[in-house]
This record gives structure tokens, sequence and C-alpha cells, in this order.
């Protein structure tokens, strides 16, 4: 029936009627597929949380050894220089974000560069800090590799902080 060709006013309430009807009957299938979702979606969360904590009781159980650990380069600038890198992408894609260019971008690329090496030596600090570090991994570290691993994070400290000597006074970039 043409919505527009009633041969009476009856027909016409009868036609939103039905029209109300299968609207609601459609309102209230979409309800239940959305409950059914979202159980769904919560089921697999918390499927995913018990994964995630078996993998890290598993990981905690585990003995890392002093080849497993990521060791950074030791007594250059470049492995400073890599993460100030990072920092300054992520630093510009922000500026970008912000604002357009102007005629101090200059300026401000340069004290965005130096916050970048800043935030790249305070977390080359925190990683390998010889107390965070221990804290950290201290109880997977396995017996007989525990005492040289310490001493190689001691040494990988210092040779972050022997850099960022170096990059303070200018002499390396």
């Amino acid at each position: 029936m043409d919505p527009h060709s009633y041969d009476s006013e009856e027909e016409r309430f009868k036609a939103r009627c039905q029209a109300a009807r299968e609207g609601a009957a459609v309102r209230a299938e979409a309800a239940a597929q959305a409950e059914l979702l979202a159980a769904f979606r919560g089921r697999r969360q918390m499927l995913q949380q018990m994964q995630e904590e078996a993998l890290r009781d598993k990981i905690r159980q585990q003995h890392l050894l002093g080849r497993d650990v990521p060791w950074p380069p030791l007594g250059s600038t470049e492995y400073l220089a890599g993460l100030s890198a990072l920092e300054q992408q992520v630093a510009e894609q922000q500026q970008q974000e912000r604002q357009p260019d102007t005629k101090q971008q200059e300026k401000e690329q340069r004290s965005a560069w130096q916050r970048a090496q800043r935030r790249a030596y305070a977390r080359a600090c925190l990683r390998w800090h010889p107390d965070k570090f221990e804290a950290r991994w201290g109880r997977q570290l396995a017996a007989a590799d525990r005492e040289a691993v310490l001493a190689r994070v001691q040494e990988v400290s210092q040779g972050i902080n022997a850099a960022w000597e170096q990059l303070q006074r200018g002499t390396a970039c």
C-alpha cells in the first residue's frame, strides 16, 4: 500500500500502528543483539586478562640470564641519540597537530630537541638504574648470573650518565 494513497483516516492509522509495531520489534531485536555483543566482549576481555596473567606468572617463574637482557651500547652517545630521535619525532608530530608553521619554528625545534634529549635521558636512567632494575627484574635473575648482570647494569647506567655529560658539554651529537 502506497503511504500517500489511503482511502480513509482509519487505514492511515492502521498503517502507522503497523509501522510502529515493526519498529518496536526491530528496536527490541537490536537491543537483544547489543546485550549479546556486550556479554561476548566482557567474556573475551576476561579471557584475555586471564591469559595475560597466566603469561605474567610464567614469566615470573622463569629465570633471566645475562644473555636475555637487551643491553644498549656502552661508552657512546648513540643510545641516547637514538632515544632522543624517537622522542623528537613524537614531539614534532604533536607540534604539527597543534599549530601551523611560524617564524619561531627553528627556536621551537631546538627547544623541542632539547626536551626530547632530556626525556630520553630520563627514560634511559629509569630503565637502567641499578636499584630500579633490581627491583623490577631481581626476582627473575638467575642466581648464577645475578652479580654479573647487576654489574653490567651498573656499567650501562654509568655509560648513560657519561653520554649525557658529553651531550651537555656539546662535544657529541
